[in-house]
């Protein structure tokens, strides 16, 4: 399935320049480049560093406040049990895939930074056999702490799209030895003999189904970041960091 065979229903909130999708039902936001980052909706936790990697995290009282080196996190309603503030999970992007999930029934959150890398890898403690990338990582752990595949819901935000996501042989080569024959799904069209334009919201979406999500319950932004650089910020298009979006989950 591609970008546009999934849902894409996302609400702005001009007033403070914010997004969320309309299928999550917790707290929850994702930023723009005219988002105010001193009056977001609620105290977050991020990673010290994001490493382009499937590492995630869990969340709880014990660990606020060590320094996180990884690309994702996880979060119950058991995470704050002896502190006055509820905090929420979040990943900065600024080109990568910005992943929300939650299953509000059983109420278990997750937020992902998912760069190609991470969307990809496999960890040496990975099940055998299993399903690849940060997505599928999130819902196992999810999973671990209570939650229905049945009932998670993901939102995708705003990421770089195949209008602009060009890759050359060795991204795919790279791809294939994860992912396999269905690398080539997500091939869009090609530019040059060497150079392809590749959906990488929709491979994570698609790795996603595979972890058990139900593609009905995945919601993708339309919003390519390459493309609006009048409102999101692009690491390739800009070739510099001017700043990051914020995708965020409070349960």
């Amino acid at each position: 399935m591609k970008i546009n065979e999934y849902n894409s229903n996302f609400t702005f909130l001009p007033q403070n320049a914010l997004y969320t999708a309309d299928n999550i039902k917790a707290n929850h936001f994702f930023t723009t480049r005219k988002s105010d980052a001193d009056a977001l909706p609620f105290q977050i936790i991020q990673a010290e560093k994001q490493i382009h990697s499937p590492d995630i995290v869990y969340i709880n009282d014990n660990n606020i406040n060590t320094p996180h080196y990884c690309d994702g996190f996880v979060i119950s309603e058991n995470s704050f049990l002896k502190t006055d503030i509820k905090y929420g999970i979040a990943i900065r992007t600024a080109d990568c895939v910005p992943i929300i999930l939650c299953d509000s029934h059983n109420k278990i959150a997750a937020a992902v930074h998912a760069g190609w890398r991470g969307t990809i890898a496999k960890q040496n403690n990975f099940p055998k056999n299993s399903v690849p990338g940060i997505a599928a990582n999130a819902v196992r752990i999810m999973t671990n702490y209570g939650a229905d595949k049945d009932k998670i819901q993901v939102a995708i935000g705003a990421a770089i799209h195949s209008c602009c996501f060009e890759v050359k042989d060795d991204f795919l080569t790279a791809v294939r030895a994860s992912v396999g024959n269905h690398t080539d799904d997500f091939i869009i069209s090609q530019s040059t003999d060497s150079s392809f334009f590749y959906d990488l919201p929709s491979l994570n979406a698609w790795l996603l189904t595979e972890a058990g999500i139900n593609p009905n319950n995945i919601n993708i932004a339309p919003f390519c970041t390459s493309c609006d650089t009048k409102n999101f910020y692009s690491f390739r298009k800009e070739k510099v960091l001017n700043g990051t979006m914020i995708a965020a989950i409070q349960i």
